[in-house]
């Protein structure tokens, strides 16, 4: 009697060899016997953030709050998508490759980049040290206009320049003081020497300042 329940105990385990030996070989054709998809998510993720052309690239110092990025990934062999999603802004597709056994962001869709205002006003020194620089580069405008500024409190070496104009310009632009009128702003950047201008817009990308900086002065940038 012993010897019989113990011949059945072997038989039971070798049939319960045989189908996991089966099912995981079904899965390795699948996905790969032990998660390869899901080393493959991990590696994808870790790509995603290595690339500054993705949303999981910047943390809640750029966002000026917890992003709470939604991450989905597809694989293709040895291609893949990710489509990223963060609240409050469009959502942003992303494509990878596999190349010896890494994987590499190949394109990112557009994406935007938002969150809230962190400044504060010029001082009198720093609004007139500005306003110097803004003179020398557009000389044409003397007369027409005066300047507004606001320092980031991300990075105070960055400000945030406006056109102030009188109100009956803002009404009805004219001569010509008329071709300032609506011209966006300039984000500009203190060196050791003084103020320099950087850029000009009324809409900027994340490549044209620290992305940080331009939500802290301008609510948002563009990606890639």
């Amino acid at each position: 009697m012993g010897l019989a329940a113990s011949g059945g105990q072997a038989y039971n385990r070798a049939v319960r060899a045989l189908t996991f030996a089966v099912l995981c070989a079904f899965l390795f054709l699948v996905a790969g016997c032990g998660g390869s998809h899901r080393s493959d998510n991990a590696a994808i993720r870790a790509a995603l953030a290595a690339s500054p052309k993705t949303y999981l690239h910047y943390g809640a110092r750029t966002w000026g709050r917890n992003p709470h990025v939604r991450v989905r990934i597809r694989i293709d062999g040895d291609r893949a998508t990710s489509r990223l999603s963060v609240p409050g802004t469009v959502a942003q597709r992303v494509t990878l490759s596999l190349r010896d056994g890494k994987w590499t962001v190949e394109s990112a869709g557009d994406g935007v980049i938002n969150g809230p205002l962190a400044s504060r006003a010029a001082t009198k020194s720093e609004l007139a040290a500005i306003s110097v620089v803004a003179v020398s580069k557009y000389p044409q405008a003397v007369g027409c206009v005066t300047y507004g500024a606001k320092i980031s409190t991300v990075d105070p070496r960055y400000a945030r320049v406006d056109y102030i104009f009188p109100p009956s310009q803002r009404r009805h632009p004219h001569g010509k003081c008329g071709m300032f009128v609506g011209n966006g702003v300039d984000i500009y950047r203190r060196t050791n020497a003084s103020w320099r201008h950087v850029v000009s817009g009324s809409m900027f990308y994340c490549r044209d300042a620290p992305p940080a900086v331009l939500r802290s002065l301008v609510r948002a940038c563009g990606l890639p």
